[in-house]
């Protein structure tokens, strides 16, 4: 039971850079609180000059170690744990609310405080030109690591107290226009294991990442002196020089993006610009960024902290901060060979390294997830749901026959491919399941030849002639699936158009003050910020609505399919954050990384992966029929098995 709200925002300073995670910030010896800005309920707001004054209000500590005082800032990650660092007790994120994960959430808001003023047209909206002008001159260091003091420039204090105290003024306007949408139950439990995992991070391998940086800078030096003596360029790296090279070879291309060196790299016969674009690739691989991000943001136990961002995606699902968990490179290698490799590089065996494998950037880029470990007295349980989109589509839409698939535990690429080819199961070929897989990936959601281009239609084997015959195949393999997107899109169109509840099955959608709502089987609701009926170029009926892009709303269009996309990705999500809240209260199970499909527990040794995938197959009470399970492995660091 809340007995009071205490409204709070923080201006700070530290040598660590906030890009670096506020983990990181937070340890720096030369991190402190500098203005603290508070609203208690609806008083006015007070700002106290902690740099001057040298502690923190008593009166603003013991709200803060208050239980019966809810909490309130936005991205109130930053307060609680900045605030746990200086009163060196660690404030319980129950008791907190965050207004940014909230107002992306309830009415997808933009994340920031200024953007999400805007986008509701608050009365406070933050003072975004004075913060541009006084966060760097008061909290990042001079070139000699010195920092100003309030004390010495009073105009400037005065003006940095203003904007900190609207800060929370706006927060409080926030929260009171986001309260009654506000769930303090099911999502807040989903809050507070999030809180959790990126309390407690995962635990870094360092040796490995600075031999894999050691390494990776040797190759690079190499491959470009290579790229030099090839080209005659001075920076091979620069667009414009290596574009003009190879006009001068007989190749002309506008860009030299990823994809368009590898389509240049099928029609080349000159052996010196195939030796060129292939060093180009080399020296463009950014995935080995992300070691160097890994030691930027580590903390001094070793752990890596504050990875996700809760409600980060419009469905509700997270997405990574600090460190790009969600695009890590695909497993290539068996894990034998994933093994002798990280053994190679942790001794810094760049001969042998470069001997056995073809490309050192891709062995250091398939190393990456490895870098994630236990504890010596423990290991790494990962698992992963088993076709889950294609399981909550399935159950959605009612498509029984893919459903008693599911629940039997057989191949599901094998029995579409029955069904796409007309043949018995057991005359399936390889090649066939193949195609059957590119399809059930690529055709949920209403897409075409183009999906299944996207998806590596050609590259599984497919002929580009075949692919409309495949989506038409496909489509009438899953007939319910078909008729689900379009009652999808018949009914969110009269919600809109109407304002009356309207229902697919087990989802309901309403329109409500500029809001279209759809509620999912877990009781959320997706939501669809001012839509509008509209008519694409051809004519078809869409519906037009803001969401959050970059920090502002934007307007996008949708229609059935991406609809049931965008339904089918929020329900998995919700299946995902249900087992991570049950996880959270599970003492031997500790949540390290997620995605959107994966657990990455730290267990004992005695722990199964068994265990948790059991644990993950249950699912809710409001799950009643969907054939959920999981798969998954232990080991003593992060890979796909």
């Amino acid at each position: 039971m809340v007995n009071d709200t205490l409204y709070i925002d923080l201006e700070t300073r530290s040598k660590v850079g906030i890009e670096h995670g506020i983990y990181r910030y937070v340890s720096d010896p030369d991190f402190k609180i500098l203005v603290l800005a508070v609203k208690l309920n609806d008083q006015p707001t007070q700002v106290y000059n902690v740099d001057q004054d040298g502690a923190i209000p008593p009166w603003v500590v013991q709200r803060l170690l208050d239980p019966l005082t809810l909490k309130v800032a936005h991205n109130a990650n930053f307060e609680r744990v900045a605030l746990s660092k200086v009163l060196q007790h660690d404030l319980p994120v129950e008791e907190w609310c965050c207004t940014a994960a909230e107002g992306s959430a309830k009415v997808t808001l933009p994340r920031s405080l200024d953007g999400a003023a805007k986008s509701l047209n608050l009365h406070f909206q933050k003072l975004a030109g004075e913060g541009d002008d006084l966060i760097p001159f008061f909290c990042v260091p001079d070139k000699d690591g010195t920092f100003r003091a309030l004390a010495d420039y009073p105009d400037e204090a005065q003006r940095f107290a203003t904007y900190n105290a609207r800060d929370v003024d706006t927060t409080w306007e926030l929260y009171k226009r986001l309260e009654s949408e506000i769930d303090m139950g099911t999502e807040h439990l989903v809050y507070i294991a999030d809180q959790h995992i990126n309390d407690r991070g995962v635990l870094v391998d360092i040796d490995l990442v600075h031999a894999a940086l050691e390494i990776a800078q040797k190759n690079q030096e190499e491959v470009l002196e290579r790229a030099k003596r090839i080209t005659g360029l001075e920076n091979p790296r620069s667009v414009q020089q290596f574009r003009a090279w190879l006009l001068q070879k007989g190749y002309e291309t506008k860009s030299l993006t990823k994809s368009d060196v590898v389509k240049l790299l099928a029609t080349v016969q000159d052996p010196d610009v195939l030796e060129a674009l292939r060093c180009r690739l080399q020296l463009a691989k950014s995935s080995l960024s992300k070691y160097s991000t890994i030691l930027n943001c580590v903390s001094d136990d070793g752990r890596l902290r504050g990875l996700y961002l809760m409600n980060g995606a419009h469905t509700g699902r997270w997405t990574s901060h600090t460190v790009n968990l969600q695009n890590l490179a695909k497993p290539k290698y068996p894990l034998e060979r994933l093994d002798y490799a990280r053994k190679l590089v942790k001794k810094r065996d760049y001969d042998t390294l470069k001997q056995e494998f073809e490309s050192i950037p891709e062995v250091l880029s398939q190393l990456l997830r490895t870098v994630f470990i236990s504890p010596e007295d423990k290991h790494l349980l990962v698992a992963d749901y088993h076709s889950i989109e294609a399981c909550v589509l399935s159950w959605l839409a009612g498509e029984e026959w893919k459903l008693e698939v599911l629940r039997k535990g057989k191949d599901i690429y094998v029995h579409t491919a029955s069904k796409l080819f007309g043949i018995p199961t057991e005359e399936v070929t390889k090649e066939q399941r193949s195609k059957a897989k590119v399809a059930e990936l690529a055709l949920g959601y209403g897409g075409g030849a183009g999906a299944l281009l996207a998806m590596g239609a050609l590259e599984s084997g497919l002929k580009e002639e075949e692919l409309p015959e495949l989506v038409s195949q496909w489509r009438a393999a899953c007939p319910r699936i078909k008729d689900f997107w379009w009652r999808v899109h018949r009914e969110a169109l009269n919600a809109i158009r109407y304002g009356t509840v309207r229902t697919v099955g087990p989802l309901v959608f309403s329109y409500d003050g500029g809001l279209l709502k759809i509620r999912l089987p877990s009781g959320r609701n997706l939501i669809y910020l001012q839509p509008a009926i509209t008519a694409s170029s051809s004519g078809f009926t869409e519906i037009a609505y803001q969401t959050a892009d970059k920090g502002e709303l934007k307007t996008f269009s949708t229609y059935g399919p991406k609809l049931v996309e965008n339904i089918v990705q929020g329900t998995a999500r919700d299946l995902l954050a249900d087992t991570l809240v049950r996880l959270d209260h599970e003492s031997n199970y500790q949540v390290v990384m997620h995605t959107h499909d994966e657990v990455i527990v730290e267990a004992p040794l005695s722990i199964t992966s068994e265990s948790l995938c059991n644990l993950m197959a249950q699912g809710p009470l409001w799950s009643e029929g969907l054939p959920l399970s999981a798969d998954g492995f232990a080991s003593q660091y992060y890979c796909k098995a």
